[in-house]
């Protein structure tokens, strides 16, 4: 949550979550100080605020991280021909760990490499050479 406020209480505070500029972007949504902006997710929030007369302060970009979410494994939307380098934030506990291996199994669903049976057979031999 990101309590929307300026120096003086005046003015007003528009924003932007696509990365576009929010003085001109036809995307921007509009906060009065005081409001409070919900963000879900891994988002960089852009901000600025307008006074009366017009005049926009330099933009403030704010770069929210959802604490389990930063541990998901995300593949890249662009596709390439070559072998993919994903890095990820280890986990430090069970949920965090939960959330990491579902992201994986989840990419791995989605890639198609697998069929659910051949999955399912390959995490359950995954399990026996660890415990070995």
């Amino acid at each position: 949550m990101l309590h929307a406020d300026t120096e003086d209480g005046q003015g007003v505070i528009y924003y932007t979550e696509d990365g576009s500029d929010p003085t001109s972007s036809k995307q921007r949504q509009k906060l009065t100080p005081g409001d409070i902006l919900t963000i879900k997710g891994n988002r960089k929030v852009k901000l600025v605020v307008a006074d009366e007369k017009g005049n926009y302060t330099a933009v403030k970009t704010v770069e929210a991280i959802d604490e389990l979410e930063k541990f998901k494994i995300v593949r890249p939307t662009q596709k390439t021909a070559f072998d993919e380098t994903i890095t990820f934030v280890f986990p430090k506990n069970k949920e965090s760990a939960r959330i990491t291996i579902l992201s994986l199994l989840s990419a791995l669903v989605e890639s198609g490499l697998y069929s659910d049976n051949e999955l399912h057979q390959v995490i359950l031999n995954a399990l026996e050479e660890i415990e070995k």
